[in-house]
């Protein structure tokens, strides 16, 4: 748990966050976080009423064995009515050549708060990912 305050650009805020972990076992991991912050600006000329501004995330990782993994992550976030979601699955052929798929998803949810109407999905992408560590030796 924690809670900040302090400086936020011309303005303040104040925040309390708590993000627990979960060890399930030796193959899975849960985590979230849930955080609120008030930000104020006060020294405006036409000061604005303050904003609270939301995030909660929850990310599950899964070890299925040792060359293969998947990790799983969802979050809203209130500033921008928005929810992201991820999905990536490792191979690991040898020790430093890593092969991803990767899903990301963005949702609208708040689609009525512009004209026009949001779209429900603000973007898609499927990303393969290949990664080969060189050693240099010297």
């Amino acid at each position: 748990m924690a809670l900040e305050g302090g400086q936020f650009y011309d303005g303040s805020r104040l925040g309390f966050s708590v993000s627990p972990t979960w060890n399930a076992s030796r193959h899975m991991e849960l985590n979230g976080l849930y955080s609120a912050s008030r930000i104020s600006f006060e020294d405006r000329d036409g000061a604005q009423e303050p904003v609270t501004v939301q995030v909660a995330r929850l990310r599950a990782r899964v070890y299925l064995n040792r060359p293969l993994s998947t990790a799983f992550f969802a979050q809203y976030t209130s500033a921008a009515d928005l929810l992201t979601l991820n999905a990536r699955l490792r191979y690991s052929r040898s020790e430093g050549q890593d092969f991803y798929l990767v899903y990301n998803d963005g949702v609208n949810t708040d689609r009525g708060a512009f004209d026009p109407t949001l779209p429900m999905s603000a973007g898609q992408t499927l990303l393969i990912k290949y990664s080969h560590a060189v050693p240099i030796g010297w």
